[in-house]
């Protein structure tokens, strides 16, 4: 075999395997874009739960607060607000995890702080003003209604008519667990931003925050955020690839959703932990952090009033809407049942040393619509949250509890 016939089998050689990777090339390009595509399609297009379900929204606003026209606003303001693991809806936030990114709507406005607006007197009046901080979860910050609708804004109304000038703040965030609300608290403190009065709302968040984690007290997202900081530390190909294949939306629709491979989860480790325990556990957390909010509370002087909110599965007698949301329970309100009561039994540990102490900072309202009057009425939209009227109804029974702290610190507020 001459040079020259030896040197054109070996161009010939390489004119076929750059023929191969090029081939391979556009292959694997073509097949990257078309799961670009595909996934930012399945982002914009799969519904995202009761952010999208008109027939919730409508349950939710049932006090007739907004027009049948409206719906549809509203359902989009909620689904460019609201973070389903997979949207742009949130942003970081240094201790707390997460907050809501601004956002200009009709019915739904938050600042540039991530602050949900809140309902406020059209008065002219430059008095003193009494702040009245408000935290919890989605409950608090008041998914499916617009601003004027929710608790703090409730809360907002009562204090007005009762000639009470108030500065309401509402510092809900969609999945915030009592303790990233603690740590919200003293963040303001620690600037100088100082309440007359802090409202906790919580329950819910702690319980299924922890089913997910399968520990008490960490936040909804901690699951996720562990995985994105071992890629950051160990940014390999591999790491991040892996990272971005488990959280895509083809993922996801393709795999069980987030809550079912968290409720197997929960299944699996109540086979080496009894479901009293962990239930124990989590009540302990929680009333470990109302101890904590009176201390902090106490070293500001303000008061802190902490409410253990109702869900679906406190009800007493739903509504025909409701008995279909709870269709399908798989052991939830059993469980749920289980932390309620060692909650209640666990208050009764507290300190009580009169006004102001941790005994008389929790207040139980789990059984807010265990009621007459609410027997066959619609509260809740979902399992979790209430409707504009609910609303209404948990803000006067929050403010029949905290009237005594509002004379206590208008009294102050007005000495020399």
């Amino acid at each position: 075999m001459t040079a020259k016939s030896s040197r054109r089998r070996i161009l010939s050689a390489a004119a076929r395997c750059a023929a191969m990777l090029r081939d391979a090339w556009a292959i694997v390009g073509i097949a990257l874009l078309l799961f670009i595509l595909l996934n930012n399609a399945i982002r914009r297009l799969t519904p995202a739960s009761w952010v999208q379900n008109k027939d919730a929204l409508r349950v939710a606003n049932d006090n007739g607060s907004i027009s049948t026209e409206q719906f549809d606003q509203l359902a989009s303001e909620m689904l460019a607000t609201h973070d389903t693991f997979d949207s742009t809806a949130i942003r970081w936030e240094p201790l707390v995890y997460w907050r809501n990114k601004p956002y200009n709507g009709r019915f739904v406005r938050v600042d540039p702080e991530g602050l949900r607006a809140t309902w406020t007197p059209d008065t002219s009046d430059s008095g003193p003003t009494l702040k009245v901080f408000c935290f919890g979860g989605s409950t608090m910050w008041g998914s499916g209604v617009p601003d004027d609708a929710t608790i703090p804004s409730e809360l907002a109304k009562l204090l007005a008519a009762s000639q009470v000038r108030a500065q309401v703040v509402n510092y809900g965030q969609l999945g915030y667990n009592s303790t990233q609300e603690l740590v919200a608290l003293i963040r303001e403190c620690q600037n100088g931003n100082v309440p007359a009065i802090a409202v906790f709302y919580d329950g819910i968040n702690d319980i299924n925050a922890a089913g997910m984690n399968l520990r008490p007290a960490v936040p909804v997202r901690d699951f996720m955020i562990g995985s994105v900081f071992d890629a950051v530390q160990d940014p390999t190909i591999w790491q991040t690839t892996t990272l971005y294949v488990r959280r895509c939306p083809v993922a996801r629709l393709l795999a069980p959703r987030w809550w079912q491979a968290s409720s197997q989860r929960v299944k699996q480790y109540f086979k080496r932990c009894p479901p009293e325990q962990f239930a124990a556990d989590i009540a302990r957390t929680y009333l470990t952090n109302v101890s904590i909010g009176t201390a902090i509370a106490r070293a500001f002087r303000f008061r802190c009033v902490f409410f253990w909110q109702p869900c679906l599965f406190t009800k007493r007698m739903p509504s025909e809407v409701e008995r279909t949301l709870l269709k399908d329970d798989d052991g939830q309100a059993a469980f749920f049942s289980m932390v309620y009561d060692m909650v209640r039994q666990g208050r009764a540990s507290l300190p009580s040393q009169g006004f102001g102490e941790s005994a008389e900072n929790l207040i139980l309202i789990d059984q807010a619509f265990s009621v007459p009057s609410w027997d066959e009425q619609t509260a809740f939209f979902d399992r979790w949250h209430t409707t504009a009227r609910a609303n209404h109804h948990l803000a006067r029974i929050m403010f029949k509890h905290i009237e005594p702290a509002i004379a206590s610190a208008g009294s102050s507020r007005d000495a020399p």
